[in-house]
């Protein structure tokens, strides 16, 4: 395992964030480059970074946390499929919606390439972030 991730909430900013914490002095170096990237990208294709430090052999990130009600696609899709009054006819995305994350996806992928990275793990969950009802990126 890379690294565990948990939910908290920052008790001066009360802001919600994620911990991502990797065990082991081994895992320090994957640490690093993830904030590394975290801090390149600033936000604009990845979640922000709020803080990274050290605390005896766990390397903790501090990152923003996503929209928890709709985290994922997947969730996204079935909280669409259980509202419409279709429902058992047709459910999850539409052609349009799923184009339109897939294009997202693609320009985030592009987003990265301009500034030298390569993701070795394309998919939504990686690069969309639900706000509100828009995706962003």
């Amino acid at each position: 395992m890379q690294a565990a991730v948990f939910y908290a909430q920052d008790s001066i900013s009360h802001r919600e964030v994620c911990l991502k914490v990797y065990d082991g002095a081994s895992r320090r170096a994957a640490a690093k480059r993830e904030a590394s990237v975290l801090r390149l990208l600033g936000g604009e294709t990845a979640p922000v970074l709020y803080d990274a430090f050290v605390e005896g052999d766990r390397t903790i990130l501090v990152i923003e946390f996503a929209d928890h009600q709709y985290s994922d696609l997947a969730t996204f899709s079935r909280a669409r499929a259980a509202a419409s009054p279709y429902r058992g006819i047709a459910s999850g995305l539409s052609t349009i919606a799923t184009r339109a994350v897939a294009l997202r996806l693609l320009q985030c992928a592009d987003k990265l390439h301009d500034k030298g990275l390569v993701h070795n793990d394309l998919k939504p969950a990686h690069f969309l972030r639900l706000r509100g009802m828009s995706w962003t990126c």
